[in-house]
């Protein structure tokens, strides 16, 4: 007899459970890479709001730019941290994409970006590619939002 694909995965989980990438609790049936407290918790900047945000300020003069924006305020042992190293030490590309999904449904609602053509991930050193397998930031551009 075979068995139903749900009950293979529910097997699965019971021993292998997802956890989420940011805490490393076991989330829930109807969690995805992120727990729903930790996605609730984390320190969201709102630069999207802001037209002269920290961002903006911190890429003037060095690249020409129209607008920056942060999703996330950086803090040393912080969610975000350990999110950042997960993404890119831990072999968790998938991460880059949830992430564009969360913020970039945002962005899409409010049309922030209605008229951005393209967008081009930041280059990565070859001998970092080499040992990462990937470019983190390629990731940002493949989000479904």
């Amino acid at each position: 007899m075979k068995m139903p694909k749900a009950f293979k995965s529910a097997v699965l989980n019971l021993f292998f459970p997802e956890v989420c990438l940011a805490c490393s609790g076991i989330l829930l049936h109807q969690e995805s890479t992120i727990c729903t407290k930790c996605l609730f918790h984390l320190p969201y900047t709102d630069d999207h709001l802001i037209p002269n945000n920290e961002s903006f300020i911190l890429m003037q003069g060095k690249l020409r730019v129209e607008r920056a924006i942060s999703m996330l305020r950086f803090r040393p042992s912080s969610r975000v941290e350990h999110l950042i190293h997960q993404m890119k030490y831990a072999n968790k590309p998938q991460l880059g994409k949830f992430i564009v999904h969360v913020y970039g449904t945002l962005l899409k609602e409010i049309q922030y970006f209605d008229d951005v053509d393209v967008i081009i991930p930041i280059p990565l050193h070859p001998r970092r590619f080499a040992k990462r397998g990937y470019n983190q930031s390629e990731y940002f551009g493949m989000g479904d939002c």
